[in-house]
């Protein structure tokens, strides 16, 4: 049985984030309100890239 040879793995303690967003400003803004969440011990940065002029594609980890 497949399902009971392969074990998934989680990290508990961490949760990551992909999105779009429409510009830099926003994007740091929340990441500095996330930071500051008391359930937050850090909110990193990974990649940020303009796809358009108007938005930009983006991934951040939480560490809980």
């Amino acid at each position: 049985d497949y399902g009971r040879q392969e074990l998934l793995r989680y990290n508990t303690k961490q949760i990551i984030i992909k999105g779009l967003c429409n510009n830099s400003r926003t994007y740091n803004q929340w990441i500095r309100e996330l930071q500051n969440l008391e359930w937050v011990i850090d909110a990193r940065h990974i990649n940020y890239q303009d796809i358009s002029e108007r938005l930009a594609e983006f991934e951040l980890h939480l560490e809980l």
